[in-house]
């Protein structure tokens, strides 16, 4: 009963994790179908009349009740109507960085699950996928937000001078919690080395 009910819950993962990559992939497809339909009809998207463009806010803009203060810059979205090509390329393409980093790390993902299917969870192919995601995380996802930090920049200067006034574009921020699921990755990967190294000692001594 355990190994069946085990073997359904490996299934479902797999089937999961397939269909969050189609959707993935299905999504990013979007994300640069639509901003080219919408440079070809004068900024009319297939999807969305306006454009969310994530930027920051001026404390002396956010009026708020006595006794009450904020810290610092607050997040908002201007919601830019009638984008330009170039705004929508440019928003497509951060939500593609993003998008390649996460579909990168399901695809690995997607591999250890189909080695537990295999009946091969401490195999080489895991130790390799695990590494992989933590490489992914480690290095890929500082370069992302390096990247995505240019093009905010360059979304925020394509704005009017009214949708500019008070607010800025939000600065380089380490993406620690990628960087530490990354760690953990790396870690486990070496436990799972460590282990494959000792079974194969054991099957090399009967």
């Amino acid at each position: 009963m355990n190994a069946t009910r085990q073997s359904r819950a490996v299934a479902l993962g797999y089937a999961l994790l397939n269909l969050l990559i189609v959707a993935a992939v299905a999504f990013a497809v979007l994300q640069i179908v639509n901003p080219a339909v919408g440079a070809a009809r004068d900024g009319r998207m297939l999807v969305g009349a306006t454009l969310p463009a994530k930027l920051q806010i001026s404390p002396q803009r956010v009026h708020l009740p006595a006794g009450l203060r904020h810290d610092g810059w607050l997040t908002t979205t201007v919601q830019v109507k009638d984008p330009t090509a170039a705004q929508e390329a440019l928003a497509a393409a951060m939500d593609l960085t993003q998008l390649t980093l996460f579909i990168a790390v399901l695809w690995l993902l997607r591999g250890i699950v189909r080695s537990v299917r295999l009946d091969e969870p401490f195999g080489a192919g895991t130790v390799r996928r695990l590494r992989g995601i933590g490489g992914v995380l480690l290095i890929g996802a500082p370069i992302v937000e390096a990247i995505n930090e240019g093009l905010r920049t360059e979304l925020f200067d394509r704005l009017s001078a009214a949708q500019q006034a008070g607010v800025g574009t939000a600065g380089y921020t380490i993406p620690g919690n990628f960087l530490l699921a990354g760690l953990g990755a790396l870690i486990l990967a070496e436990v799972f080395a460590h282990g494959l190294r000792l079974r194969e000692d054991v099957e090399g001594t009967i």
